[in-house]
């Protein structure tokens, strides 16, 4: 029933950080403008009403949606606005990655990553971009509207494959901070931990995550997703399958620590975003590194009964830093740059 719509929503909660009002003829007060209007909590009902008028052709004449606007300062939005979204919902769960999303820095990636071309992948005869996708259902919701062809021309610039989650940013970045055991913590609280790290960051130098930021992040990405995918692939691992999750990011976190105490050097990122891709030499690396990392995390000590929860400790990560010995090939320098 329409007419109900009042009594059975919740309604919206949103923020501004400026309003008009005046006075109206019958004595009330009415909002002339808004500025930086946010809706914070309400975004379904939004949809689902605009759903209803536009492809279901729904009479909304009768219905109303009581809405709780609460003015902030601009100073205060990035500290306010998260809370006023955590402590309204009633409805659904929102997880905590959601209150982060507003953050500049995730702003910044979305910005840079609707404008910057990625170099053509071997084989290809165009670009391409990495969308960044910063808050949930962004890419699906950007083609809702679209016609087909307007629709194919979108997935060609931007594949669904390089699609980039602002919850596995963490994963891309702790990893390469050799954090491994953070990463196998979750994606929620490695979410947290790196969104900890991101703002104090940002709010020493924002201007470091510029584009080559960006393209770092995405060669991180490619280099994570590749690692993933040989795993899955791979003989040793069909044959003793499980804790795919925690050998990769062990595995990359492995080569890159060596690689910073052997050479004092780092994978050449750089090159990875060029190429879109991994060197040979990188890969028979990685492939080469798996399969014992694997053997170590399952080698755990005997008072361990859990192995994804020793996986999230410091000291499996010591384990394997200590427990994998393996040469590098002379050919991994070609891969890597001086730091």
């Amino acid at each position: 029933v329409p007419g109900m719509f009042f009594a059975y929503n919740n309604g919206l909660t949103a923020t501004a950080s400026d309003i008009e009002t005046r006075r109206m003829e019958d004595g009330g007060i009415g909002i002339v403008s808004v500025s930086n209007f946010q809706i914070v909590n309400g975004g379904q009902t939004t949809a689902s009403i605009l759903y209803a008028r536009d492809r279901g052709g729904s009479d909304l004449s009768k219905v109303f949606v009581q809405m709780k606007l609460s003015v902030v300062r601009p100073e205060n939005v990035e500290d306010v606005v998260p809370k006023i979204s955590r402590f309204a919902n009633t409805q659904n769960r929102i997880s905590e990655s959601d209150f982060f999303a507003s953050h500049p820095f995730h702003l910044e990636m979305e910005k840079i990553s609707r404008r910057l071309n990625a170099p053509p992948r071997e084989g290809s005869l165009h670009g391409s971009r990495w969308f960044y996708e910063r808050a949930r259902g962004q890419y699906k919701d950007k083609q809702a509207y679209m016609k087909e062809s307007e629709r194919k021309k979108f997935q060609l610039r931007h594949p669904k494959d390089q699609v980039i989650l602002k919850t596995d940013v963490s994963k891309y970045e702790l990893t390469f901070e050799c954090a491994p055991h953070t990463v196998s913590q979750g994606a929620q609280k490695a979410f947290l931990s790196f969104a900890a790290q991101i703002s104090k960051r940002w709010e020493k130098d924002e201007t470091e995550f510029n584009e080559g930021y960006f393209k770092i992040l995405v060669a991180r990405a490619i280099v994570f997703r590749w690692t993933d995918r040989m795993i899955a692939t791979s003989d040793w691992y069909k044959i003793d399958r499980g804790y795919k999750a925690q050998i990769v990011t062990y595995t990359v976190a492995w080569l890159v620590d060596r690689i910073r105490t052997r050479f004092s050097s780092e994978i050449d990122l750089r090159d990875v975003w060029n190429h879109q891709g991994l060197s040979e030499p990188l890969k028979s690396a990685l492939s080469d590194i798996a399969p014992t990392v694997a053997r170590v995390i399952k080698d755990a000590p005997e008072y361990i009964r859990n192995i994804s929860e020793y996986a999230k400790q410091q000291v499996c990560w010591s384990h394997v830093q200590n427990g994998v010995e393996l040469a590098l090939s002379d050919d991994i320098r070609s891969c890597v740059v001086d730091r």
